[in-house]
């Protein structure tokens, strides 16, 4: 008995295009539906209008769609994990690296970011800024976050704690470690940050690891991918750019058995970069087959300050 897999198929597409996509011979897939569909369903070398369904080996059919997602959907994951990644941010052209590593502990529709030491080219951080801001950032871990329906973040949970962490445990040890007009002005200044502290903190919009770790991934797709908007702040320019975005996923899984979602589009026109070039943003997400959980995301995003091209590349991979 032949084994057979009976498929609908898409009226616009032709029998080479659906060869290519199962790889099989054109006319062994042709001579195959004929020998066993109805009068109604046979097909000349060309696919009529009328014919909607086509006959397929079952091993063929088969080993093909372990290759396809069961579903164009992505499904916030709400499972126990405990997840660690490494991050690399590169401001091209210059020589300038920023990196370190994180863990995502995540329990039903929150996770908890824990962030280790950020290095600067490979070293430690040097100068007294950077030091003064990298000490007091460690007042923010352990974060918790409660996610929005498509993995956005909703809001920080844990603010009290915080906040009860940077005045008596960081403050504190700042306030008589760091002396001087600049060291006492920072510090006023991280004060009144934390004091002022939200369920949706502007200090996370600035970091381009929430910006796209927490961008609404979550959610039904169509081939011709969801329409978005996405910010990245550009801490060379202090402001923050707009871009107009296409959430893409692919239908096959990639070939280390990876869900792939493409995130690309380009700069906001607004009333003044109307006659200026537009940066644009290209990033790559891939997610884990079962649990939709986020392997790596890598890519990067441009804009320009008079004419000159300002770019930054970022990639985060699961260690």
């Amino acid at each position: 008995m032949i084994e057979y897999k009976k498929v609908k198929i898409d009226r616009k597409s032709n029998l080479t295009q659906i060869a290519n996509e199962y790889n099989i011979d054109v006319k062994e897939l042709h001579q195959f539906h004929n020998s066993l569909c109805s009068i109604t369903e046979y097909l000349p070398l060309h696919l009529p209008q009328l014919v909607d369904v086509i006959y397929l080996p079952k091993e063929v059919y088969e080993k093909r769609t372990i290759q396809l997602l069961p579903q164009p959907e992505l499904i916030l994951p709400t499972k126990i994990s405990n997840r660690k990644y490494g991050v690399i941010i590169k401001y091209p052209p210059k020589d300038l690296q920023i990196h370190y590593t994180l863990s995502v502990k995540r329990q039903n529709t929150t996770v908890e970011i824990t962030k280790d030491k950020t290095y600067i080219n490979h070293q430690e951080v040097q100068r007294v800024t950077e030091q003064l801001f990298e000490k007091a950032e460690k007042a923010l871990y352990p974060l918790q976050i409660s996610l929005g329906k498509k993995g956005t973040l909703d809001k920080i949970i844990n603010i009290e704690e915080i906040q009860n962490r940077w005045k008596k445990e960081y403050l504190p040890e700042l306030n008589s470690y760091y002396v001087g007009n600049v060291a006492e002005e920072i510090l006023e200044k991280l004060k009144n940050a934390f004091e002022n502290l939200s369920s949706k903190s502007k200090f996370l919009s600035h970091v381009l690891f929430y910006q796209l770790y927490f961008s609404p991934i979550y959610q039904q797709y169509v081939d011709k991918g969801k329409q978005n908007s996405c910010s990245i702040y550009f801490a060379s320019l202090s402001q923050t750019t707009l871009y107009e975005t296409t959430l893409k996923l692919q239908k096959e899984y990639t070939r280390g058995n990876k869900i792939a979602l493409e995130v690309f589009g380009k700069e906001e026109d607004h009333f003044l970069n109307q006659n200026n070039r537009k940066g644009r943003i290209e990033f790559l997400y891939k997610l884990h087959k079962d649990t939709h959980e986020i392997f790596s995301i890598t890519g990067w995003a441009t804009t320009f300050d008079h004419e000159k091209e300002v770019k930054i590349e970022f990639e985060m991979y699961e260690i």
